[in-house]
Parts: structure tokens; C-alpha cells; sequence
């Protein structure tokens, strides 16, 4: 089971006291966590309800939602084409990774997220070059192409990542050592 996240981090709030007109209002929402179950859907979700004896924190979240995440090109879809639709809103075929069906660049979440100097970040318990990471940074024809995808880590401005496919950054095709590349950008 392939767990993923993205973290985006929108301003700071204020340490002043409230006032008792605030007390009852909300601060504004500092972070936002989305924790994606690859491959869990509404079944799988409502399974695992049902089997716990005690509510899932997910039950305990004040708000949910749903998504379509269904690809262009099949009654089935790949996590490129649901990556690509969670990281996007919009839909593509599958195997294409943050692209239209014309190969067309779809601006991401996280791109938007640092055109506004908010910090972002990539963790993934498979490699991170994997479909679903990959969907939120990268722009190719397919989710295969596993070395441009490591490549286009290097057109981001994302704070951090983590995740497997280290070979996919350093030992390549092309001989490059995209490992020090991220280094001379700052990445350790």
C-alpha cells in the first residue's frame, strides 16, 4: 500500500491574545496537510470503518471530501491519472503524468502554492518518482520516464522531499548526478 502526502504551509498565525469578540472564531488555517491513500477509494474506506471498533481520525476531521479522479482513456484509472487529477484538477490519460492529452503542462498544487511563497513539500512511501509524488512536480508523457521525472525536481522550488527511487537521481542512463545538482540548490 503506497501512502502519500503533501504538505503546503500558508502564512503564520498571529501570537496576540484574542479578544473576546475572536473567541468564538476560527484562526485561519495555517497548513494543509493532503494525505492521499493510493488506490483508497469510498469501499475501502467504509470497510475499514466497519471493521474498527472505534471511530477512524478520519471520521473525526470537521470537513471531507470526495474527488474524481477517473481518467480520459479508461473505465480504469492509473495513479498517474489520479495523481494528476488530485494535483491538478483536471483530467488526463493514463500513464501521463501532470500533462494534458496535447502534452500540455498542467499547473500543479504545489506549483501554485510556490508562486506565492508558501513552502511545500513531497513525502511518499514509494519512490518519489512514482505516479502519484510525481503528478504534484512533474510534466511528462508517461509515468515511466522515471529519470525526467527526477529531472523535473530540478525545475521545482519545493522545500523538501523524501521518498525511495534514489537511483532515479543518481545512478541514470545519462550518466548525470542529479544528486549534485539538488545540492548546489541547497538540498541535502
Amino acid at each position: 500500500s503506497l501512502l502519500f502526502l503533501v504538505v503546503l504551509t500558508f502564512g503564520s498565525i498571529s501570537c496576540e491574545n484574542l479578544s473576546e469578540e475572536k473567541e468564538n472564531t476560527k484562526p485561519p488555517v495555517k497548513n494543509i496537510i493532503f494525505l492521499i491513500g493510493d488506490g483508497m477509494g469510498v469501499a475501502q474506506l467504509y470497510a475499514a470503518m466497519e471493521w474498527s471498533e472505534k471511530d477512524l481520525n478520519m471520521e473525526k476531521a470537521e470537513y471531507a471530501g470526495l474527488c474524481k479522479t477517473y481518467s480520459l482513456s479508461d473505465k480504469i484509472t492509473d495513479s498517474a491519472a489520479g495523481g494528476t487529477a488530485l494535483a491538478t484538477g483536471k483530467k488526463t490519460a493514463n500513464g501521463i503524468i501532470g500533462q494534458d492529452t496535447s502534452g500540455i503542462a498542467l499547473k500543479t498544487i504545489v506549483e501554485y502554492a510556490e508562486e506565492n511563497r508558501m513552502s511545500t513539500g513531497l513525502i511518499s512511501t514509494s519512490a518519489i518518482t512514482h505516479a502519484t509524488p510525481a503528478s504534484f512536480i512533474a510534466h511528462e508523457s508517461s509515468r515511466n520516464n522515471y529519470e525526467a521525472i527526477a529531472a523535473d525536481f530540478l525545475q521545482t522550488e519545493i522545500d523538501v522531499f523524501i521518498g525511495g527511487g534514489y537511483d532515479h537521481f543518481a545512478i541514470r542512463k545519462d550518466g548525470a548526478n542529479l544528486i549534485d545538482s539538488l545540492m548546489s540548490k541547497g538540498y541535502e
